[in-house]
């Protein structure tokens, strides 16, 4: 097994597929998980001279090396929660790009962070989750609607948490400038 640090953003905007096995448990980040997230990410806004945040490690193995299409796929062994968040905080950021009528940035974030564009996987989103929680997910990356238990889940409960947190920082700081500073972001990528 071999450990590397990378930047999160080069990794996610690979042509590759995160499955969540079937042994791992649900999303369960509470907002005191996703908080701290978002702090860090907050901090970098603030903070330009930090060059680089430490955010923990992704496990992951090889399911299949290539399929036709390119895409890799591996299964997620440890990391499920930062990754499932991060792509909460990637749609949340499609959205508000989207109110700012920045429909470059929208394509960049959906094509590059929440599904492999050119896959011709039956499904094409970066992360596939277990159970219900991969039926919401995959209800909002194809921004279908959702049915009111599903807006009982943790996974919902969690996206809406961020995106309050996310329309709260946009009046400081642009979409754009936010969803720059993830290149900060590094993980020990083993």
């Amino acid at each position: 097994m071999k450990a590397v640090d990378v930047q999160f953003m080069d990794l996610i905007k690979q042509d590759l597929q995160f499955k969540t096995p079937i042994f791992q448990r649900v999303y369960d980040w509470r907002n005191k998980h996703c908080d701290t997230l978002f702090k860090d990410i907050h901090s970098l806004l603030n903070n330009p001279k930090i060059s680089i945040h430490f955010m923990g490690s992704i496990v992951y193995i090889t399911e299949k090396e290539q399929n036709a299409s390119g895409t890799k796929e591996y299964l997620l062994i440890d990391g499920q929660q930062r990754v499932t968040t991060f792509t909460l905080i990637f749609l949340i950021l499609e959205e508000l790009a989207k109110e700012e009528k920045n429909e470059t940035l929208v394509t960049k974030i959906r094509n590059t962070c929440l599904i492999n564009q050119y896959s011709n996987l039956d499904n094409k989103s970066k992360l596939i989750l277990t159970r219900r929680d991969n039926d919401i997910l995959q209800k909002l990356i194809n921004k279908n609607s959702l049915e009111q238990k599903d807006k009982s889940s943790n996974l919902y409960y969690q996206y809406e948490f961020l995106k309050n947190k996310f329309s709260e920082l946009i009046k400081k700081h642009s979409v754009q400038n936010i969803f720059d500073i993830l290149s900060k972001l590094m993980i020990v990528d083993v």
